[in-house]
């Protein structure tokens, strides 16, 4: 079994939520690392999702500080919801 990551950018179009959370966050740009591990058996490799992150960077504070926040599948597919039924 070996783990890597993926980091990629996700644009949503309107402002959404995240499960759990009270906060809204406003449409744009953001970027989603998402770690996963790749398990072999006899037959196939299977690469499956062990966690996945909103990623912040802090503009207004510290410069190169950045923040990370758990997101889902169905969470990503939720945020983007509308977008993604067209």
């Amino acid at each position: 079994m070996s783990m890597s990551s993926t980091t990629l950018n996700v644009t949503f179009p309107v402002p959404f939520t995240l499960k759990g959370s009270a906060e809204k966050f406003s449409a744009g740009t953001y970027e989603i690392q998402i770690e996963e591990e790749t398990v072999e058996d006899l037959r196939k490799q299977v690469h499956r999702w062990r966690a996945a992150y909103l990623v912040f960077h802090d503009k207004n504070r510290k410069a190169g500080k950045v923040s990370r926040r758990p997101i889902s599948g169905a969470d990503l597919k939720m945020a983007l919801g509308h977008f993604l039924k067209k």
